[in-house]
């Protein structure tokens, strides 16, 4: 029940940034932020990766679309 009023609420939220084909939000959960984001295509979810620096901090993130690759020569 919890997953489900989260995903509705966050859906909720994310459509006040609509743009034209995507929208974001960032979204206080269990002491964390958390960052959530639409592809703009509706075709499921995208891989995302965190990096960390040589202290072991949180550096970047990297969240892979899926638009390069197959066809591309």
């Amino acid at each position: 029940m919890r997953d489900t009023q989260l995903s509705a609420s966050a859906t909720k939220e994310m459509e006040e940034s609509y743009k034209n084909t995507w929208s974001w939000l960032m979204k206080e959960f269990d002491g964390h932020t958390i960052a959530l984001l639409s592809s703009g295509w509706g075709d499921g979810f995208n891989a995302g990766y965190i990096g960390y620096d040589k202290e072991g901090k949180i550096g970047w993130l990297v969240t892979d679309f899926g638009m390069i690759g197959g066809g591309v020569k």
